[in-house]
C-alpha cells in the first residue's frame, strides 16, 4: 500500500539526516536557554600543609646561630563571583529566539523534503500501477493473436483461409508479441 511507502520513506538516509539537524538544533536551543548560568563563577580551594623556615643570624660580637621555625597550616578560600557582559546580556533573548528559529527551519526542511519524497513515491506508484495495467493488456492481447495465429494457420491448412489472411494475423501477433516484452 501507499500509506507503509511513504512510512518507509521516514526511514530514509537523507530524512533521517534532516532529522539529526532538527535535534541538534534543539540541543542548541536548550543550551541558549540556559545561557545566563554563564555570568557566575564559582570557585573553591583548600590547602594544607607544614611551613618551616631556618634563619642565621651573626654580628661582630655573636657566634653564628640558627633559629628554625615550623608549623603546620591550612588555608580555606570558597567564593563565588558575577560577570556580566552587558552585549551577552542584551543579546541573551535574541540568541534564544535565533535558536528556536534554527529548530523551526530544520523542522520545515525535514518536512519539505519528506513531501517531497512522498511526491516522487506517489509518481513512481501511479506509474507502475499503470504499467502494470498496461502490461496485463498487452498480455491478453499477444495471447488473442496466438490463438487466433493457431486458428488461421489450421484454417489455412484446410484451404480455408489464403497466405495473406495468415500474413495478417502472423504479423499482427509479433506486433503484440513485441508490445508485450
Amino acid at each position: 500500500p501507499l500509506g507503509t511507502l511513504f512510512e518507509n520513506a521516514k526511514s530514509t538516509p537523507s530524512i533521517e539526516l534532516l532529522e539529526k539537524e532538527r535535534q541538534l538544533a534543539q540541543k542548541l536551543l536548550s543550551k541558549e536557554k540556559m545561557a545566563f548560568l554563564s555570568f557566575f563563577r564559582v570557585h573553591g580551594s583548600y590547602s594544607y600543609g607544614n611551613t618551616s623556615s631556618t634563619s642565621t643570624s651573626t654580628d661582630v660580637m655573636t657566634p653564628i646561630f640558627s633559629i628554625a621555625n615550623g608549623y603546620e597550616s591550612s588555608y580555606w578560600n570558597v567564593g563565588a563571583s558575577v560577570n556580566v557582559g552587558l552585549e551577552s546580556l542584551w543579546d541573551l533573548n535574541g540568541r534564544v529566539n535565533r535558536q528556536r528559529l534554527a529548530v523551526e527551519k530544520a523542522s520545515v526542511q525535514k518536512e519539505v523534503a519528506f513531501d517531497e519524497l512522498k511526491q516522487q513515491i506517489a509518481t513512481i506508484y501511479v506509474r507502475i500501477t499503470n504499467n502494470l495495467i498496461a502490461l496485463k493488456t498487452a498480455s491478453e492481447n499477444a495471447t488473442a493473436y496466438r490463438g487466433a495465429s493457431l486458428m488461421i494457420e489450421q484454417r489455412f491448412r484446410n484451404n480455408q483461409a489464403t497466405i495473406q489472411d495468415l500474413a495478417d494475423v502472423r504479423r499482427f501477433e509479433n506486433d503484440a508479441v513485441q508490445t508485450y516484452q
